[in-house]
């Protein structure tokens, strides 16, 4: 039993890390050096690389923590001074933005399961290119590694705070036992989903879900108020793998993943909340309260460029951190909001962007929901076979969610929101939020890929250039 439990969680940690949302030089006159705590944090003196390019001046790294982190020698920029650092690092990069003579900032926030050093590559790989296309990139990256938020959920957190070592070590095992419990319990209904798979063929094809969001897509189009960018021009799923869809291991996986993996969607969750309000640096600011360096650079972005345009792009759990700045900034002007297979839920659009659309001074911002073909989702595989089938989204709305109506289903699912957008997006008429009347309905667009083209998995989406208008409304261009 003992060796069990302890493959059981190894197979966890692998299935988090595979089944996530993870997946150049410059002149030198672009280049400022950041000087932080010189003595201490010699590296924050050094380019990311030879050839002049450093990615300090297009990230913001927060950690498990809350802590601003060098994302070239991955120190915390914490010493002696917080406040002061934070304010040169973020300082260092408008400084830059300004040297750019840019007229747009794309801010990219990623999605969960993804590395520190994968978070890093991202960056090298698209940066210049989008530089090159006429903005300035800004990436808002964070600790959301899978291996590590289940260990936090096993040994640091209780109720959602970070317990001394010493007492996490003692509480883990009754941890591991409840999670091991829990997976016992929920055998009999992970072997029913299980079997009862919506990948087979006569779910994919004559589900209720596909019908619904099938009529609710004519009725759409019909009276013309939302963007419709289906560009599925292929229904027909090919049987791939039927062999390994039957595969039987699936059984006893299921309810180790159901159990084991809430755990760390809970952990990531509250990560999320710690890229902007980081409780644990301290005695709260009397101004700033517990901002982190993000809500610094974003404070003082609007203050030295409010006339410059943004585009604020979340990847699946990035989409949750986005809504975040959508409340703490309404006033704020976003040209363009981007969700690409949104993890957060279809309440969370109601309740964020819904109202800043309904704001008359952003009368004129495009809201772009990006979800792949349905088909793609629903039939995600890994590990051979040896896991459910499904992307992190229809993960989170059959096991790690607390789903208690369908508002808390995933957003970037398309049978969701295809279904209730009707019902997410409405005008808001109060003397509050508008003096003339406009209909948001016709700013926000909602884009399906194709079965197949474009991105194929939950994590292909920055394969692509997501910075691309042409991307947006479902023109899958690769990133070369």
């Amino acid at each position: 039993m003992h060796n069990l439990i302890l493959k059981a969680i190894c197979l966890i940690l692998i299935l988090f890390t595979i089944n996530g949302c993870s997946t150049t030089n410059y002149d030198n006159h672009d280049i400022i050096q950041i000087q932080i705590n010189d003595d201490k944090n010699n590296c924050l003196n050094k380019s990311y690389n030879e050839g002049g390019f450093d990615i300090r001046l297009h990230q913001i790294y927060i950690d498990k923590r809350g802590y601003l982190v060098d994302p070239y020698c991955r120190n915390l920029i914490t010493d002696d001074d917080t406040e002061k650092n934070k304010d040169k690092y973020v300082d260092n990069i408008l400084a830059n933005f300004s040297k750019q003579d840019k007229k747009t900032l794309t801010i990219f926030i990623h999605g969960g399961l993804n590395t520190f050093n994968g978070a890093n590559r991202k960056i090298k790989k698209v940066a210049e290119k989008m530089l090159e296309d006429g903005t300035y990139p800004l990436f808002i990256s964070w600790d959301a590694g899978g291996p590590s938020n289940y260990i936090d959920h096993l040994t640091r957190l209780r109720s959602g705070k970070r317990v001394s070592p010493v007492s996490g070590i003692i509480s883990a095992p009754f941890v591991l036992l409840e999670d091991v419990l829990r997976s016992i319990a929920t055998f009999p209904a992970s072997t029913y989903h299980t079997l009862t798979d919506k990948s087979g063929w006569f779910q994919e094809r004559f589900s209720q879900e596909k019908i619904n969001a099938k009529n609710a897509v004519e009725v759409l189009r019909r009276d013309g108020t939302f963007n419709i960018n289906d560009n599925s021009n292929n229904e027909k799923a090919k049987e791939e793998q039927l062999i390994t869809r039957l595969n039987p291991v699936k059984l006893i996986s299921s309810p180790f993943i159901d159990a084991m993996g809430k755990g760390t969607w809970d952990s990531l969750l509250r990560r999320t909340d710690l890229v902007l309000s980081n409780p644990t640096e301290g005695s709260a600011d009397e101004k700033n309260g517990y901002d982190t360096a993000v809500i610094k650079f974003l404070d003082k972005f609007s203050t030295k460029f409010p006339q410059h345009s943004i585009n604020l792009i979340g990847h699946s759990m990035g989409t949750i951190v986005a809504n975040s700045i959508l409340l703490r900034y309404p006033n704020m002007k976003f040209q363009n909001i981007i969700y690409m297979a949104a993890a957060c839920s279809l309440k969370d659009l109601e309740h964020a962007v819904n109202p800043y659309l309904n704001r008359n001074i952003n009368k004129d911002t495009k809201f772009y929901n990006l979800s792949l073909h349905p088909y793609r989702d629903i039939r995600e595989n890994h590990f051979y076979d040896f896991v459910p089938r499904g992307s992190l989204l229809v993960w989170i709305d059959q096991k790690f969610g607390y789903i208690n109506s369908f508002k808390d289903r995933t957003a970037g699912f398309w049978y969701n929101i295809a279904t209730y957008a009707n019902d997410i997006f409405k005008n808001d008429m109060s003397e509050k939020n508008r003096t003339e009347e406009v209909d948001i309905r016709k700013n926000v667009y909602l884009t399906k890929f194709d079965l197949n083209s474009g991105p194929m998995k939950h994590g292909d989406f920055d394969e692509y250039k997501f910075w691309d208008k042409h991307f947006w409304e479902g023109i899958p261009i690769k990133i070369e």
